[in-house]
């Protein structure tokens, strides 16, 4: 068990404190998966569960958190750039897609936008990172993202893991999101953290 403290600024592996996604901790936990029989190569994942500062499963505090909220569709990766930590030369690893914008809730995002998920492959172990289990978007994937805009890295950042990518498995239920949301943001408020949390701690199990 590694215990470490202190932040970076969008995302998280094995530390705190995220201004942009509200995390203030998490445990990361890794899996292997067989390709049979010992024969061809091991998929190691690595899921992380983040310790959000804020209730982001109230969608009027998610909205309010975040910069920029659309339903959009995602049609390609586009990038697996990572972030830097505050620890000198580690990178966590994100995901960034190309997703066309359809319908605006909060923000002005162009029609065409980047977003980054906090997920990918770590390029030291090879694992693929994956937050609370949430996979990694698809292209054709129809998803309501909560996102905040970082336009020094020229993307959006999905706030909140999988409760900042909601996906769609229709267009009934496209539908459904939408209402769900644009009612959520008539009440929607910037949250304050969660009562005794306490933001310099974080554990992680490797």
């Amino acid at each position: 068990m590694h215990r470490r403290t202190k932040a970076s600024r969008s995302f998280v592996l094995v530390m705190i404190g995220l201004v942009t996604v509200g995390v203030v901790g998490v445990i990361a936990v890794s899996s292997v998966n067989g390709s049979g029989m010992g024969v061809g190569r091991e998929e190691r994942t690595r899921d992380v569960q983040p310790m959000f500062a804020y209730q982001f499963e109230d969608d009027r505090q998610l909205i309010g958190y975040a910069s920029d909220v659309f339903l959009g569709r995602v049609t390609a990766q586009v990038g697996s750039q990572g972030i830097g930590s505050s620890i000198p030369g580690d990178v966590i690893p994100q995901t960034q897609f190309s997703v066309e914008v359809q319908t605006v809730i909060k923000g002005q995002p162009p029609a065409v936008v980047t977003v980054s998920q906090g997920s990918g492959v770590d390029s030291d172990t090879g694992e693929t990172v994956l937050i609370n289990g949430d996979p990694l978007l698809q292209p054709g994937e129809t998803v309501l993202f909560a996102t905040n805009h970082e336009p020094d890295r020229g993307w959006y950042t999905i706030v909140g893991g999988g409760f900042g990518a909601a996906r769609a498995s229709s267009a009934g239920d496209a539908a459904a999101l939408v209402t769900r949301f644009q009612q959520a943001a008539v009440n929607a408020f910037v949250p304050q953290p969660i009562p005794g949390y306490v933001p310099e701690h974080a554990g992680a199990a490797e």
